[in-house]
């Protein structure tokens, strides 16, 4: 008979087989319009104030959006209504900031971040607004002034350009930039930053709203961080799945039965030694629990070790 390989050589063979039925790193157009048949287009964001944006960036850090927008809502309400929760927030004290922001998680670091970059517009154009970046010659000055605030990366800044201001940037959150990695567009080990600079190359100006929305909607549905759902993927024909590593098969534990040799064994056994019942037969015993029958035999041996020792007892020179 053949013999079973061991588990790491198992494994080791599985993980060969998935990387061979890899298929080669995709085109940027190809999986954007393989996304786009499986989505279809992505609706229109409510275009904010970049202020709001900003904000609003800052508050999404390691967050839902749910969470993020009642954290907005909730220091909006605190602070003053329209846009006079601005001056509020920039010179109030950082702690009530954060309570404001709670909901949103990381208050502390969030309001910090809030503050310093409402304080900064302020000393930058004398009034608390992203409108003068409109007069900046190119987006990538317009970069510069945002991530010169405390807390605000390239990321956020791509966000207040790319929803506020219709300018062509392509944010990469970690949706985008897990679905990248698997896709093989950017080497593996990228960091943010860089896979922000090569996206933003790789994917034309009239795509990069679109692929954006379209990445970060397959990046929370299907092709999530722990157990993507590859099966169902609509780029399984051209992802090869960089990082992915194979779905491990659960060893099932098998129940403890009794089989009619062990069964008769044990009976035999049993009624050697003159404790067995002689009405029992096979199909009695295999028809009894496992466990029950490990309990009697236990309870047996027992029973017989204790007759042995009031034997000695009895038996022994007082």
């Amino acid at each position: 008979l053949p013999t079973r390989l061991p588990l790491s050589s198992r494994r080791r063979r599985e993980s060969d087989e998935h990387q061979a039925e890899a298929a080669p790193a995709p085109t940027v157009a190809a999986a954007l319009d393989a996304l786009l048949r499986f989505y279809g287009a992505p609706a229109r964001r409510e275009r904010r104030d970049p202020v709001d944006e900003l904000v609003l960036t800052i508050l999404s850090q390691n967050t839902t959006d749910v969470n993020s927008g009642r954290a907005f809502e909730s220091l909006v309400r605190t602070f003053g209504p329209g846009v006079q929760w601005r001056e509020a927030v920039a010179g109030a004290d950082e702690r009530d900031v954060a309570t404001a922001i709670r909901c949103g998680g990381l208050a502390d670091q969030k309001a910090r971040s809030i503050r310093g970059a409402l304080r900064r517009l302020r000393e930058l154009y004398g009034s608390i607004t992203l409108a003068p970046l409109a007069a900046l010659p190119d987006d990538a000055a317009r970069v510069k002034v945002l991530t010169e605030m405390h807390g605000v990366g390239p990321k956020t800044a791509a966000c207040v350009l790319l929803f506020s201001m219709d300018r062509p940037a392509f944010p990469v959150d970690t949706h985008v930039h897990r679905v990248i990695t698997r896709l093989g567009l950017i080497p593996e080990g990228c960091s943010r930053e860089r896979a922000q600079e090569l996206m933003s190359a790789m994917v034309p100006d009239e795509r990069k709203y679109e692929g954006h929305m379209l990445l970060v909607q397959h990046g929370r549905r299907v092709c999530k961080s722990q157990l993507p759902d590859c099966a169902h993927c609509p780029l399984q024909g051209i992802c090869p799945k960089v990082g992915v590593k194979p779905p491990t098969k659960r060893r099932r534990t098998k129940k403890p039965t009794t089989t009619s040799s062990s069964s008769s064994s044990r009976s035999s056994g049993s009624s050697s030694s003159g404790n067995s019942s002689s009405g029992s037969s096979d199909s009695e015993c295999t028809s009894k629990p496992y466990a029950e029958e490990v309990h009697k035999l236990a309870k047996h041996g027992t029973e017989r070790s204790q007759k042995m020792r009031k034997r000695k007892t009895v038996t022994s020179p007082h």
